[in-house]
């Protein structure tokens, strides 16, 4: 199917009981409307999008297909989509309008957020994450600090999930190619541990005001991305680096997965809840000693040299230009275990 570039209205003044108020500039929702609805006065945002963005009956089909899908979300951190009014012009895609400004903006003028909201925020994209795969069927959720949305505090309000074609159509944004995992920009392909990719670059920009891998231009943040390591500043404290150093392995084989964030030390007594059981669980080990550190860092030399090897096409890997060739990683880092030590439990590397 050919790619294609929506085209959206700038201008338009009432929309059935909906009655423009002003354009809206931060993040996923730049070039919507904020909208009230006559009827219960409540805003809503509202996404204009010209019929004649459809080169063909299949890309209309897709989209309104996408719509209904969305249609079906019912997730607390998910602003909903409240309907679709279908003029002879446009589709007018009517969502929840989230409070406050997307993350980017929001660090970008207030400066870095505590750990504590770091955590927060990383806790409920778990549990979106959980609900998109297992609700929806995705194999990702496209996130960034365009469609995280957080209040005058940064306490996250609401996360604005896109359709299939949106996050398809993110490689050409400049503003998203930063959070986009080395995997996809490569291969076009998505790999479940993709999302904590995104998780490893949301924690470093909002604890440091610094998106990793961000070059000049897009080409030069793509590079950075598939082939440059960041240093992560030592303001930084040690689990919140490790964590980063964790997801941000190129070689998705290597990172962390969404199960292994129940046991991290930068999350410790986090509450991770899952949408499916709504029971929340909380990593309540020791942080590692500084005589365990050895082992944590030679398994993240190993999983770098891994990565180093993924991102260049030399050594083994999941996406090995070889055809009908299938190698598989077994990770490199040291797994969380418990043991049983004369009557009482500890938690080491093992």
């Amino acid at each position: 199917m050919a790619k294609h570039s929506m085209e959206f209205l700038t201008t338009y003044p009432e929309v059935r009981e909906y009655s423009f108020v002003k354009e809206l500039t931060s993040g996923a929702l730049n070039g919507s409307w904020k909208a009230v609805n006559k009827n219960n006065q409540n805003f809503y945002a509202i996404k204009s999008i010209l019929k004649t963005s459809f080169q063909t009956p299949e890309q209309n089909a897709k989209f309104l297909n996408e719509i209904y899908i969305l249609k079906q979300v019912n997730n607390k951190y998910i602003a909903s989509l409240v309907d679709l009014i279908d003029d002879s012009n446009a589709y007018h895609v009517v969502t929840e309008l989230p409070e406050g400004v997307c993350l980017r903006e929001y660090i970008e003028t207030n400066g870095p957020l505590s750990e504590k909201s770091v955590k927060d925020i990383i806790a409920k994209l778990f549990y979106i994450a959980y609900y998109t795969r297992e609700q929806l069927g995705f194999k990702y959720c496209n996130i960034n600090a365009e469609n995280i949305y957080v209040d005058s505090n940064g306490t996250m309000t609401k996360y604005l999930l896109g359709s299939e074609s949106s996050i398809s159509s993110s490689a050409n944004n400049p503003k998203i190619i930063p959070f986009l995992a080395p995997e996809f920009l490569s291969t076009q392909k998505f790999h479940p541990n993709s999302d904590t990719w995104c998780f490893g670059c949301i924690t470093f920009f909002s604890l440091t005001t610094r998106i990793p891998f961000l070059g000049a231009t897009p080409e030069a943040t793509i590079k950075a991305i598939l082939t440059s390591h960041e240093t992560i500043p030592d303001t930084v404290s040690e689990p919140g680096k490790q964590f980063i150093e964790r997801c941000l392995i190129k070689n998705p084989l290597m990172r962390l997965n969404l199960n292994d964030l129940y046991s991290v030390s930068f999350l410790e007594n986090v509450p991770m809840e899952t949408p499916q059981t709504s029971n929340e669980r909380r990593f309540s080990g020791t942080y590692i000693e500084d005589k365990e550190k050895t082992a944590h860092l030679s398994a993240l030399s190993q999983a770098r040299r891994c990565s180093e090897a993924f991102a260049s096409g030399d050594g083994p890997s999941a996406f090995a230009k070889k055809p009908m060739v299938k190698v598989s990683y077994k990770s490199g880092f040291s797994g969380l275990k418990r043991t049983a030590a004369k009557g009482k439990t500890e938690t080491h590397l093992g």
